[in-house]
C-alpha cells in the first residue's frame, strides 16, 4: 500500500476503519511492533494518545500492549 492512500490526519473514519489506517501508517514508517512503556512484543495495539481514534497524525500514535493499553484509558 502506498502512503497517499492513507487517512494520515483526522478524518471522520469508523473506529474500525481509522485502526486498521493507524496500524498501517505504524507499519509502513518501519516503527517496531513493540510496546513504548514496557517493552513487550505481545498483544500489542496502536493507541491514539489524545484519545480521538479519528485523529491519525503520527504524533498522535504509539505502539501499547495491551495491559498498557488498558492503563492509559483508565486514566482518563
Amino acid at each position: 500500500m502506498r502512503m497517499g492512500f492513507l487517512k494520515i490526519g483526522s478524518f471522520n473514519q469508523s473506529y474500525r476503519n481509522a485502526h486498521q489506517t493507524a496500524i498501517q501508517i505504524m507499519r509502513l514508517l518501519g516503527i517496531e511492533k513493540k510496546c513504548s512503556k514496557c517493552g513487550k512484543t505481545k498483544n500489542i495495539d496502536v493507541h491514539h494518545k489524545d484519545t480521538n481514534y479519528q485523529n491519525n497524525n503520527i504524533d498522535n500514535l504509539e505502539y501499547l500492549c495491551r495491559s498498557c493499553h488498558m492503563k492509559e484509558h483508565r486514566k482518563k
